[in-house]
């Protein structure tokens, strides 16, 4: 067997909901490769520190990311953004593990954790491109702020509830130390948050309107999951705006009544300000935003990689040139 990696390197968030599922995979690949070295870095000031001397040093290795999308992010964020990382460093393939609540960008990569087989990934994957979002907070007196997002930027409704699934009291309920009640209570405060959730006034251009959520979705990746009701290149996002809120009896017809009053746009690049303060979320960090804060969201102007079966290989090959990342045969 052709050994694709060199080295496994795992950025370790041993605090993330499903870390035990994340840990139990890690397991499987050091029984399937015994001969491929695997690094362990804790997440972390220093640990960024040290995956970014880790992927300088081998230029074949694979990042494992035993997290959820909070810790995808912040290793995107430090492949992305820093200044004197070497090109082939910068574009070392990353595998999210399936370690936090939603998994969104290892589900579009991989699908759901149970129906994935490791060997398959490793061996068969794609490494492909991906461009993320990027976002431009400038709060009132305060300098600009830039945040990456692999998967979705939003505002309001859905960014209230990944605020309250991610405070240290839900997180740490004594309810949650089953995994079926970690689940059912995720579910319930999330829906709930949402049902609840006020709207938003924001400005966008000379025009003022009212949201109770509205999306960016990084829409080249997110269609393998959903068909849009708009074609994308790949150099736009699907904005989606749900300007009313229904009060059904259910969540599941509120959800679609509330589809049914969406506005869906596909774009390249968008700003608008707040005109009432609300809650911001990137790829589930979220964040709170003053009145008169200013956001400009567009495409990141550079890329990474990572190790699908569900995207599409690179279109452009030379003949006879391995894939990036991937040792010659």
């Amino acid at each position: 067997m052709t050994q694709r990696f060199r080295k496994f390197i795992v950025f370790n968030n041993p605090r993330s909901t499903h870390h035990q599922l994340a840990e139990s995979r890690l397991a499987e690949l050091r029984r399937l490769y015994p001969d491929i070295p695997m690094m362990t870095i804790a997440v972390g000031k220093d640990g960024i520190e040290q995956l970014k001397k880790a992927v300088a040093e081998e230029p074949h290795a694979l990042i494992l990311i035993a997290g959820g999308d909070g810790t995808v992010n912040s290793v995107l964020s430090a492949l992305l953004t820093h200044e004197h990382l070497a090109t082939a460093a910068r574009h070392t393939p990353i595998l999210p593990m399936w370690g936090g609540n939603a998994n969104d960008l290892a589900g579009m990569l991989n699908g759901f954790a149970f129906r994935s087989k490791l060997p398959s990934i490793i061996q068969e994957g794609s490494i492909v491109p991906i461009q993320p979002l990027e976002c431009e907070i400038i709060a009132p007196g305060q300098l600009p702020q830039r945040y990456i997002a692999a998967c979705y930027i939003s505002f309001g409704a859905t960014a209230r509830a990944a605020e309250l699934l991610n405070r240290t009291s839900h997180r740490t309920h004594k309810l949650r130390r089953l995994p079926i009640m970690a689940t059912l209570r995720d579910i319930h405060k999330g829906v709930w948050a949402i049902l609840t959730s006020p709207s938003f006034l924001f400005q966008e251009a000379d025009r003022e309107q009212r949201a109770y959520e509205r999306a960016f979705i990084n829409g080249s990746r997110m269609a393998q999951l959903e068909a849009f009701p708009v074609v994308l290149s790949d150099k736009q996002f699907l904005q989606r705006t749900f300007v009313r809120k229904q009060k059904p009896r259910s969540f599941i017809p509120r959800v679609q009544s509330s589809h049914h009053h969406a506005m869906n746009e596909a774009m390249a690049t968008i700003t608008f300000s707040l005109k009432e303060p609300t809650w911001m979320q990137y790829d589930g960090e979220p964040l709170q935003l003053a009145t008169g804060t200013t956001v400009t969201i567009s495409h990141h102007h550079g890329h990474f990689t990572a190790l699908s079966t569900r995207l599409p290989r690179q279109k452009a090959k030379k003949k006879g040139r391995p894939e990036p990342n991937r040792l010659p045969d």
